[in-house]
């Protein structure tokens, strides 16, 4: 296999996930269908599965330059993320500032913390990582 056409099923296989978890969301939004139990850990884990081997694969074919960016922007980015995340979760206390809400309905105070955490590292990822390719340009 080349290494554009790995590229290319790595992607292909995160792109398929992204619908799957697509349509198993609307599933139950729309027709109100939720899984049982263990077909929501049958699926998880399957997701799991798939993700990880698209990305083994895409890593794999990564060139040593392209690797060092991706390592320095989740060490750097994602710790500083992590950080802001935890100064925003100091600063919450209900009554002057509020918690984020990224997503409709209810959800507990773990999940709103979890997301805010990484949204927070993924954001640093990609101002470091842009930035890594920026300064060598």
């Amino acid at each position: 296999m080349t290494k554009q056409s790995s590229l290319r099923a790595g992607s292909m296989g995160l792109i398929g996930l992204a619908l799957v978890a697509a349509a198993l969301v609307a599933v139950k939004r729309l027709m109100g269908v939720d899984l049982p139990p263990w077909a929501r850990f049958a699926v998880l884990l399957a997701v799991f599965v798939v993700a990880v081997g698209s990305t083994w694969r895409w890593w794999s074919v990564l060139d040593e330059v392209a690797r060092e960016a991706h390592k320095f922007a989740w060490y750097w980015g994602g710790s500083v993320g992590m950080a802001v995340a935890g100064i925003v979760m100091v600063l919450v206390d209900g009554r002057h500032i509020a918690a984020p809400d990224f997503l409709p309905g209810q959800h507990g105070d773990f999940t709103t913390g979890a997301l805010t955490v990484m949204l927070a590292q993924i954001l640093g990822y990609l101002v470091a990582w842009a930035g890594w390719w920026w300064t060598r340009r």
